[in-house]
Protein backbone atom coordinates (compact mmCIF):
# COMPACT_ATOMS: atom_id res chain seq x y z
CA UNK A 1 0.00 0.00 0.00
CA UNK A 2 2.57 2.32 0.77
CA UNK A 3 4.73 2.23 -2.92
CA UNK A 4 3.21 3.64 -5.78
CA UNK A 5 2.27 1.46 -8.82
CA UNK A 6 4.83 2.76 -10.59
CA UNK A 7 7.64 1.48 -8.58
CA UNK A 8 6.25 -1.80 -7.83
CA UNK A 9 7.40 -3.21 -11.51
CA UNK A 10 11.05 -2.18 -10.69
CA UNK A 11 11.66 -5.28 -8.47
CA UNK A 12 10.07 -7.44 -10.91
CA UNK A 13 12.28 -6.34 -13.82
CA UNK A 14 15.39 -6.75 -12.15
CA UNK A 15 14.36 -9.88 -10.93
CA UNK A 16 13.35 -11.69 -14.10
CA UNK A 17 15.95 -13.01 -16.64
CA UNK A 18 14.58 -10.35 -19.04
CA UNK A 19 14.24 -7.83 -16.70
CA UNK A 20 17.36 -5.52 -18.16
CA UNK A 21 15.36 -5.92 -21.91
CA UNK A 22 12.12 -5.20 -20.45
CA UNK A 23 12.69 -2.17 -18.04
CA UNK A 24 15.29 -0.51 -21.46
CA UNK A 25 12.02 -1.14 -23.71
CA UNK A 26 9.74 0.18 -21.55
CA UNK A 27 12.07 3.17 -20.51
CA UNK A 28 12.47 3.49 -24.86
CA UNK A 29 8.27 3.16 -25.13
CA UNK A 30 8.05 5.88 -22.51
CA UNK A 31 10.73 8.50 -23.90
CA UNK A 32 8.86 8.04 -27.67
CA UNK A 33 5.58 8.49 -25.98
CA UNK A 34 7.05 11.68 -24.44
CA UNK A 35 8.24 12.63 -28.03
CA UNK A 36 4.86 12.42 -29.39
CA UNK A 37 3.94 14.25 -26.87
CA UNK A 38 5.97 17.72 -27.29
CA UNK A 39 5.13 17.69 -30.91
CA UNK A 40 4.23 21.22 -31.31
CA UNK A 41 1.67 23.00 -33.69
CA UNK A 42 3.43 26.18 -34.29
CA UNK A 43 -0.20 27.36 -36.18
CA UNK A 44 -1.66 27.41 -33.17
CA UNK A 45 0.72 28.38 -30.81
CA UNK A 46 0.89 31.75 -33.37
CA UNK A 47 -2.68 32.17 -33.23
CA UNK A 48 -2.50 31.64 -29.52
CA UNK A 49 -0.02 34.31 -29.23
CA UNK A 50 -1.82 36.59 -31.84
CA UNK A 51 -5.01 36.36 -30.02
CA UNK A 52 -2.90 37.42 -26.21
CA UNK A 53 -1.42 40.41 -28.02
CA UNK A 54 -4.71 41.80 -29.20
CA UNK A 55 -6.12 41.48 -25.29
CA UNK A 56 -3.00 42.62 -23.95
CA UNK A 57 -3.22 46.01 -26.42
CA UNK A 58 -6.73 46.59 -25.21
CA UNK A 59 -6.45 46.12 -21.93
CA UNK A 60 -3.94 48.55 -22.47
CA UNK A 61 -5.52 51.10 -24.10
CA UNK A 62 -8.43 50.54 -21.15
CA UNK A 63 -5.79 50.89 -18.53
CA UNK A 64 -4.16 54.28 -20.66
CA UNK A 65 -7.67 55.77 -20.72
CA UNK A 66 -8.64 55.25 -16.94
CA UNK A 67 -5.60 56.57 -16.30
CA UNK A 68 -5.99 59.87 -18.42
CA UNK A 69 -9.92 60.29 -16.85
CA UNK A 70 -8.22 59.75 -13.50
CA UNK A 71 -5.70 62.54 -14.77
CA UNK A 72 -8.03 65.00 -15.91
CA UNK A 73 -10.69 64.67 -12.64
CA UNK A 74 -8.10 64.86 -10.72
CA UNK A 75 -6.53 68.07 -12.31
CA UNK A 76 -9.68 69.49 -11.72
CA UNK A 77 -9.96 68.83 -8.03
CA UNK A 78 -7.33 70.80 -8.27
CA UNK A 79 -8.31 73.28 -9.51
CA UNK A 80 -11.55 73.42 -7.45
CA UNK A 81 -9.26 73.17 -4.35
CA UNK A 82 -7.10 75.79 -5.42
CA UNK A 83 -9.62 78.10 -5.90
CA UNK A 84 -11.73 77.59 -2.54
CA UNK A 85 -9.07 77.49 -0.41
CA UNK A 86 -5.84 79.52 -2.66
CA UNK A 87 -7.21 82.86 -1.44
CA UNK A 88 -7.37 81.29 2.26
CA UNK A 89 -3.60 79.76 2.20
CA UNK A 90 -2.17 83.65 0.51
CA UNK A 91 -4.25 85.16 3.24
CA UNK A 92 -3.10 83.09 6.22
CA UNK A 93 0.74 83.60 4.17
CA UNK A 94 0.41 87.78 4.87
CA UNK A 95 -1.05 86.90 8.53
CA UNK A 96 -4.64 86.99 8.21
CA UNK A 97 -6.55 84.52 10.02
CA UNK A 98 -7.53 81.36 7.88
CA UNK A 99 -10.67 81.61 9.26
CA UNK A 100 -11.91 84.62 7.86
Amino acid sequence: AGTPKGLQILPMLRASRWGGFAFAALLLASASMAASARSVNYAEVRTRVHHAVEEKAHEMEELLSTLQDLSAESTAMLEIIDRHCGAVLLGSARGASPMA
